[in-house]
């Protein structure tokens, strides 16, 4: 039945409905939303606690994250305002030096 031959009546029902799927859908997207949150929130909590150093890098050598334990030995507490390249903190060189297992990684 198209939309012109619909009662008001019909049309309100449908509108309801359709108010109905929207609030749940706003809920479950809630619900995902706080799960996405606490697994972060999870996942940081349990990389800053681990004792053994642990960095993130990028293709091009900088360290984009490091969790509590590598910010105190390598003396990263700088890492939010500016890019840290990891051959300069592992190495104390000016570039990726050969045979470095994290540089030939990040070069292939």
């Amino acid at each position: 039945m198209d939309d012109s031959r619909k009662s008001k009546a019909q049309l309100i029902k449908e509108l309801k409905a359709t108010r109905e799927l929207i609030s749940e859908m706003e809920n479950e997207n809630v619900r995902a939303d706080e799960l996405i949150f606490q697994s972060v929130y999870s996942w940081e909590d349990t990389f800053n606690n681990i004792t053994d150093m642990i960095t993130v890098h990028d293709r091009d050598f900088n360290i984009i994250h490091a969790n509590r334990a590598a910010e105190k030995i390598l003396d990263l507490p700088f890492l939010k305002s500016k890019k840290a390249k990891c051959y300069e903190h592992y190495h104390g060189e000016n570039s990726p030096p050969k045979g470095c297992p994290s540089c030939e990684c990040l070069r292939t």
